[in-house]
């Protein structure tokens, strides 16, 4: 036999003994209760037998050691103010319960309201922090841009700079094309003018001839003209 067998072999017997030590004591108070009152146990019902065990059991939880009515009364009084104390006691608890529940109702309801503040703080610093990404983004954006636009025009001002242009040749060349189309609008006055000649006698052509050589002449004018311009 282990060790844990007779260990647990040894508290059985321990129980039993217990139980039986009980039991004779329980026999005996109910013996001696039923002989002071008179009674044979053995001849009672059994509802008699229970209230018989339930006084017994009165008796040894007040420590009384004989059936005494009187005390037994003054036990039941005091049974009711120890009841009544008992009532009294959980009414308070009961109040004391209802104004903690409500207080922690009330701080649970503001506890939720500062955690909503928390909350919407909290969102509106991650979109202040998004605000403040993309605006850091479309600062590198147009920064790079305003680069990327600064160096094309010095490019720009490079290559002008190589081409040897002074800063009256734009205004030159206007000049140049005002002049280009006066000489155009004159050269169509002068070919709606020469039109009417066209069918003229032979002998007037010599006079067509001469017309025809001044228009030649507008011609090659407007010619030196556009190559000046070019």
């Amino acid at each position: 036999m282990s060790a844990d067998e007779v260990s647990l072999l040894r508290d059985l017997q321990r129980a039993i003994l217990e139980t039986t030590e009980e039991n004779a004591a329980y026999t005996k108070e109910m013996a001696t209760l039923s002989a002071k009152l008179n009674l044979d146990v053995k001849t009672l019902p059994n509802d008699i037998k229970e209230d018989l065990e339930t006084v017994s059991s009165i008796l040894k939880a007040e420590k009384l050691f004989e059936f005494d009515e009187m005390t037994l009364q003054v036990v039941k009084e005091r049974k009711i103010i120890e009841e009544k104390k008992w009532e009294r006691e959980q009414k308070q608890m009961s109040i004391q319960y209802d104004k903690l529940f409500r207080n922690c109702t009330k701080l649970q309801t503001k506890l939720d309201h500062l955690q909503d503040a928390v909350d919407s703080l909290k969102n509106s610093i991650d979109v202040t922090e998004e605000d403040k990404n993309d605006m850091y983004c479309n600062k590198v954006f147009l920064s790079t841009k305003l680069k990327e636009y600064q160096q094309a025009v010095e490019k720009l001002e490079t290559d002008l700079s190589k081409m040897q242009v002074d800063e009256f040749y734009s205004e030159k060349i206007l000049n140049k094309f005002k002049l280009y189309l006066e000489k155009t609008s004159r050269l169509a006055d002068l070919n709606q003018s020469l039109a009417k000649y066209e069918n003229l006698p032979p002998n007037l052509l010599q006079a067509k001839l001469l017309l025809e050589s001044k228009r030649k002449e507008y011609e090659e004018l407007e010619q030196i003209f556009l190559e000046k311009t070019q």
